[in-house]
């Protein structure tokens, strides 16, 4: 997909001489790209794309950078499309040359680079047979005299507008992740037209209306959608101005009615030219249907079902009482306020500590100087448990009472030091002897004493410490006067720059030993391997202890084809050194991301198929076929007959005319990129593939409204 962006820069650059055409070739081409538009080999990208990809906005410069980097097919159709489109709006005469030598990659699948083709020539074609005239903006940012309604709070709809002759062609792109409902008014008067780069279709706007001197569109565009509007023609009488809850399919030739289809139960309003408003009441339209069981799925190239190695768990130190309560593994407990993490990466210390710093910073400015800082405090009772955890940049030396507690010079991780014996009833003292090397330096401590009765008192850095440059001997005992010390320079607490995140802090004292840490078992599980780290783990599957053996917990007994809740309990925290290995059945595999049903590596197609029998009550309206999340193209077929594929999202299909009485045959071909064979080091939402979900079927009821 990545070399299709180059072979788009490259039809880009043998357009670029061609004579501009007149606005029937251009619709004709529009229609059918010539031959020189089509994807090409020689796919290499020139420094000048490299340039212009580097100018797109933050939320997928990143991932083009990243396949700029590797050379690999490491991004998906929806980054694909969205780059495409900026980069139409940005540079449309882009030359990209290819090197003699030059291969074509090995696609995985050819419907990818066939539909990213045709989406891509279309746009090529009308910017380099349009004139510069005219230039990129946003709703946040109007120009040309064009307004937009309601402006979204983020930048997230751009546009440009070209001149070819009387024509104005106006490329409007969504950067949404959802749905935008709109209204452009333009300073022309005209009748719009739609041309949709996705399949080449060109037709008139049914929702729009005009005055002596503007044009007002009614536009809907999908998650990162793209369309051409073009205001050419004269205005004519079939149209309506504004159809609320309703997608409009036709208008009467007099403009006296509006069909459309109502995708909710209540009020569906047309206004008609003249404001005349009519309205009709939707009722009992089904609610969407789940698609959730009796799949089956199947790689249509040999794969190596591998173990899927779960990453994403939520983990948690209790208190005691609530490990005493037994729930911590029950598969219906609330674990929404657990510690979300992802193995590999670094983590909170709230996560494996249980307790999240309440100390602060203390800063101190010079390089190679020195510090002193004090802290006197009171304890109405002999402690029962007493520590102290410190960190200095860059070294520091801890006394307690007077007493030498310990010194480190690596302030990256902190030191916990049991100071029980140190501390008594009554005064007590904390000095520290700070040193550092740079501009910036800094102190940290953090005491937790558990008295005999039970009462925990904490002890922190913050604005009640004291500081000093120098001071005579005896500053570190609390008999000491400080008096005429003066404050500290209070920064905040971790994970504040530069300092980051400080790993050593201790669980509570009131804290359970264990961890436990709850996660998702893919469905068809039939052998958990818990990793050699753990400390005499234990392991639970919805609720129930699941013995292990030499690390390994045989659940071939008990598969089932949906997803479990698993729970572990540990005494330390090794567990989160390397993933938990599940492997799965392969009868057992059906909707949801190959990373978690054992085809981590695997890029490819795979065939889902399931057989539909429709309650009578859906068959009384439009129906559509909602796959929610692919990764990452999607091909459907209904009692074999083609539906189409689906490169980005909405990934939605009708299904009506192919449907027939009792039960049906539903078929999807899914194809993902090529990153998980390449195995690239990418994020897990770059890698997500397959028919993931969920599958819905989604009702639409066709209806009719006069405006008499």
């Amino acid at each position: 997909m990545l070399r299709v962006m180059a072979a788009l820069a490259l039809a880009a650059g043998l357009l670029c001489a061609a004579t501009r055409a007149g606005e029937d070739e251009l619709a004709t081409g529009f229609r059918n790209p010539p031959a020189a538009c089509r994807p090409a080999e020689g796919w290499f990208l020139s420094k000048a794309f490299a340039e212009t990809v580097a100018k797109c906005p933050d939320e997928f410069r990143g991932a083009f950078q990243v396949a700029l980097a590797d050379g690999g097919l490491s991004t998906t159709p929806e980054e694909v499309k969205r780059v495409t489109t900026w980069q139409a709006l940005a540079d449309p005469a882009l030359i990209t040359s290819a090197k003699p030598d030059a291969k074509p990659p090995t696609q995985p699948y050819a419907a990818v680079a066939k539909g990213l083709g045709d989406f891509a020539a279309r746009i090529v074609f009308l910017c380099s047979k349009t004139t510069g005239e005219g230039g990129v903006f946003t709703q946040a940012k109007a120009a040309h005299g064009i307004t937009i309604y309601p402006p979204p709070a983020e930048p997230v709809l751009f546009l440009v507008r070209r001149k070819l002759g009387e024509a104005d062609f106006y490329l409007v792109t969504s950067q949404a992740h959802i749905d935008l409902v709109f209204t452009i008014t333009f300073p022309r008067v005209a009748e719009p037209e739609i041309w949709d780069p996705e399949d080449g279709s060109i037709a008139p706007a049914l929702t729009y209306d005009v005055t002596e001197k503007t044009t007002m569109l009614n536009l809907r565009l999908p998650p990162y959608g793209a369309v051409f509007v073009v205001l050419r023609k004269p205005p004519t009488k079939q149209h309506v101005v504004f159809a609320p809850a309703l997608q409009a399919t036709a208008v009467e030739p007099d403009g006296s009615a509006v069909t459309g289809l109502a995708r909710t139960n209540g009020l569906c309003s047309v206004m008609f030219t003249g404001q005349r408003m009519k309205s009709t009441m939707v009722r009992d339209l089904p609610p969407p249907l789940p698609i959730a069981t009796g799949w089956t799925m199947k790689t249509q190239q040999p794969a190596k079902r591998l173990g899927v190695g779960i990453v994403a768990l939520k983990i948690k130190r209790p208190s005691v009482e609530e490990e005493k309560a037994g729930k911590l593994a029950a598969p219906d407990l609330d674990d929404s306020d657990w510690q979300a993490i992802e193995i590999g990466k670094p983590q909170p210390v709230a996560a494996v500590g249980g307790a999240e710093w309440q100390a602060n910073w203390l800063g101190m400015h010079g390089n190679n100087e020195e510090r002193l800082f004090r802290k006197t405090f009171d304890l109405p009772e002999e402690p029962d448990l007493a520590t102290a955890t410190i960190t200095g940049d860059n070294g520091y030396e801890l006394f307690v009472n007077g007493e030498k507690a310990g010194a480190d010079g690596n302030w990256n991780e902190a030191e916990t030091y049991n100071i029980k014996k140190l501390l008594h009833k009554g005064s007590n003292a904390f000095a520290v002897h700070l040193t550092n090397q740079g501009d910036v330096g800094a102190l940290l401590l953090e005491s937790r004493i558990r008295l005999a009765s039970g009462r925990l008192i904490r002890v922190v850095t913050d604005a009640t410490w004291k500081m000093a440059e120098k001071a005579p001997d005896g500053w570190q005992k609390p008999d000491f006067d400080d008096k005429a010390w003066g404050k500290v320079d209070v920064i905040g607490k971790p994970p504040i720059r530069p300092w980051g995140e400080v790993p050593g802090l201790p669980p509570d004292p009131e804290a359970a030993e264990s961890i436990w840490c709850r996660f998702t078992l893919p469905a068809g599980a039939k052998s958990v391997t818990v990793p050699a780290g753990a400390k005499e783990p234990k392991l639970f599957v919805d609720g129930q202890e699941a013995p292990l053996k030499d690390g390994v917990a045989d659940l071939s007994a008990s598969v089932q084809n949906k997803p479990r809740v698993a729970a572990l309990r540990t005494l330390g925290v090794g567990t989160l050194d390397k993933p938990i290995l599940c492997e799965c059945s392969e009868s057992a595999v059906g909707v949801g991301s190959w990373l978690f049903v054992g085809y981590p590596t695997y890029s490819g197609l795979a065939d889902y198929m399931v057989s539909l029998d429709l309650p009578d009550a859906y068959r009384k309206e439009r129906l559509f076929l909602d796959l929610g999340e692919v990764g990452c193209v999607a091909q459907v077929s209904v009692n074999g007959k083609d539906l189409g594929a689906r490169l980005w999202p909405p990934h939605l299909f009708d299904i009506t005319d192919a449907l027939k009485p009792g039960a049906n045959a539903v078929k999807i071909a899914v194809a993902n990129t090529a990153a998980n064979s390449l195995g690239r080091d990418l994020p897990a939402d770059r890698l997500a593939a397959g028919l993931i979900g969920p599958v819905r079927i989604v009702c639409k009821r066709l209806v009719s409204i006069k405006a008499d």
